[in-house]
């Protein structure tokens, strides 16, 4: 592995623990607990730390056989119904996905006691991981890796963070030091860049998190225009134009009239017609679902749209009559 490849190596290792980490802890979990053999936590922090590529790891290997053994799929997925069965409970679960997985491996490295130097190393890389599953597309910055920042408090952002545990004594021996120094976590660590915390930018992070989920990006803008649809037949309210400033689209703002999409503008109410190419199959299938449910949400937001356009001219006439 060279150092140009260690990026988005990492990204490749995430994206696939994040897929596949209920498989992966599945089996591992009965009667609310999760107990890992010490030679899964071994192969995943080699999966996870070294500068073996993770196609070319064991771990690897082995799982993507398991994954193809319908016995061992049906048990994974057995635990997966109830754990969430268990979470609706009082006896609180660990969660059966990445958070867990890296957890697992932090506090295995936690309790090295030789090659302190590269444990420091070790828990700082892990961070990155922990950094990417923080991020939520909304557009708050979190600096937090496992533990959380003093910027993260004050900013008040909290979210899936295990409680601050006490120091113990490491127990395993000085020779057992795990992953060593490599150029997959050197070139990570002592990037230039380490006062900016974070390895990836919030656009990488970003990129990542809409890989995985199907949702819009939190700051997807269009303008408040009018352009020429012929499939737009929707009939807007008489008093209403456009104000062609930018906004916010939203998912869960956007209604449907025929086979066209909608949503308000925030700044003035003007009905926008939503392009179909930059929705994705999954949120199209939601809107035609909320519409379902709600099947007066058109003439709702008609109305909503004429109701904002009436109150922005009664402000804008005040405006001027004060002036």
């Amino acid at each position: 592995m060279e150092k140009k490849d260690v990026k988005e190596e990492l990204l490749k290792r995430y994206k696939y623990f994040y897929e596949n980490a209920g498989l992966i802890l599945g089996p591992y979990y009965k009667n609310c607990r999760l107990n890992l053999p010490t030679n899964l936590i071994e192969d995943l922090e080699i999966s996870f730390l070294s500068e073996i590529r993770l196609e070319d790891t064991n771990f690897y290997k082995e799982f993507e056989k398991q994954k193809e053994d319908k016995n061992y799929l049906e048990k994974a997925d057995a635990a997966i119904k109830q754990q969430k069965k268990d979470s609706w409970g009082y006896s609180f679960p660990p969660e059966l996905d990445l958070w867990t997985l890296i957890f697992k491996v932090r506090e295995y490295i936690k309790d090295q006691s030789g090659d302190l130097d590269n444990k420091k190393v070790k828990i700082d890389v892990l961070d990155e991981y922990f950094r990417l599953r923080r991020y939520e597309n909304n557009g708050r910055i979190w600096t937090s890796g496992y533990n959380y920042t003093f910027e993260d408090i004050k900013n008040n952002l909290f979210n899936g963070s295990y409680p601050i545990r006490k120091e113990l004594e490491p127990t395993r021996k000085k020779h057992d030091v795990g992953v060593k120094s490599n150029i997959f976590l050197n070139t990570i660590y002592n990037r230039d860049d380490k006062k900016y915390v974070s390895y990836f930018s919030e656009e990488e992070k970003q990129n990542v998190y809409l890989s995985l989920h199907d949702e819009l990006p939190w700051n997807l803008t269009i303008n408040c225009s009018h352009e020429e649809n012929e499939e737009d037949k929707l009939e807007r309210p008489n008093n209403t134009k456009p104000c062609s400033e930018d906004f916010y689209v939203k998912e869960e703002e956007i209604f449907m009239s025929g086979e066209e999409y909608y949503q308000r503008c925030t700044n003035c109410g003007y009905i926008v017609n939503i392009p179909k190419e930059i929705l994705s199959l999954g949120i199209k299938e939601r809107i035609d679902n909320s519409i379902k449910s709600n099947p007066d949400l058109e003439r709702y937001n008609v109305l909503k749209s004429e109701l904002e356009s009436i109150e922005n001219k009664g402000k804008t006439k005040a405006l001027t009559n004060k002036n």
